[in-house]
């Protein structure tokens, strides 16, 4: 069963070495960490010799964090030294991306409506200034008149 693995692991490794490296490095982190924790990460991205790897949590990135050099050599053994380094993001889920959008929004409304209450409250008090020195204006022409 060794000699089959070894085989298909060198035919793995000539087409990934066949790919653009952004393309390859994304396209080995299954074989890399495993299927187990492939199913719960996305390898996101990969510029100047970094993965990003997005994870589900906080102590999942804490985790694979610790199995950082064990991935990079995995790497080395497939591509070469292209992994400089894996770094792992906790990813948003769709509630949290909803709730982030939703409290950005609320922030948003609440500012334009601040600024339209502000403006109104300045018309007013100019308002009730003009109309102050009209009425003082208008009750000095009744005196005079008097």
């Amino acid at each position: 069963m060794e000699p089959v693995r070894t085989g298909l692991r060198q035919i793995m490794q000539d087409l990934l070495r066949a790919r653009p490296p952004e393309e390859a490095v994304l396209l080995a982190w299954p074989l890399v960490c495993g299927k187990e924790v492939a199913a719960r990460t996305t390898a996101a991205a990969f510029s100047d010799g970094t993965l990003t790897v997005e994870v589900s949590d906080v102590s999942w990135r804490n985790q694979l964090q610790s199995f950082a050099p064990r991935y990079l050599s995995g790497y080395e053994g497939l591509l070469g030294q292209v992994v400089k380094s894996v770094q792992f993001k906790v990813k948003q889920s769709a509630n949290q991306h909803s709730a982030l959008s939703t409290q950005h929004s609320a922030k948003a409304e609440y500012s334009a409506i601040s600024t339209q209450q502000s403006s109104e409250a300045v018309r007013s008090v100019s308002s009730n200034k003009s109309s102050s020195s009209a009425k003082k204006s208008f009750q000095g022409k009744k005196t005079r008149r008097d």
